[in-house]
């Protein structure tokens, strides 16, 4: 499912942030939505970075951000793993903004996503932590307070 249609069927049913205490469950299936998009499409770019050498800041190539904004990344790769951050400079989905970043460290299979963005959509707006394990498209780990197992479940 597109990220965008996703973030927009999943936004409108949104209220505003409860007070204190971070993004309530609703808003954090919202934010694990859109993440887990991003986090499975950049995978594979941070991937390919594993045979870099040091690089200045680049901007991801392709639609991340097909209503304005960019996302760019800066770090090293070995030939075997890689380590990269990737900022989200006011990334437009539609839906949501995103704003933060995400520090990327892996191999070939799998992975690891450590960050935090800010969501602004017409209904919400919340920050949220991430710290996430991508291998192929299987994620787990915890996203805004929550297990990624807590997210998609049903209910509740």
């Amino acid at each position: 499912m597109n990220i965008t249609k996703v973030a927009l069927s999943l936004g409108i049913t949104m209220g505003l942030a409860a007070c204190g205490g971070g993004p309530s469950k609703d808003e954090a299936r919202t934010g694990y939505a859109l993440a887990a998009g991003l986090a499975t499409g950049l995978a594979p770019i941070a991937r390919s970075q594993m045979g870099a050498a040091l690089r200045s800041t680049a901007t991801v190539p392709g639609t991340f951000c097909p209503a304005g904004g960019d996302v760019s990344f800066t770090g090293t790769g070995n030939g075997s793993s890689y380590d990269l951050t990737f900022a989200f400079n006011s990334c437009n989905l539609g839906a949501a903004v995103f704003d933060g970043s995400w520090h990327f460290t892996g191999d070939a299979t799998t992975t690891k996503i450590v960050g935090g963005v800010s969501l602004e959509g017409q209904n919400f707006g919340f920050s949220c932590d991430f710290d996430l394990s991508v291998t192929g498209q299987a994620i787990s780990g915890t996203a805004c307070g929550y297990t990624v197992a807590e997210l998609n479940a049903t209910g509740g």
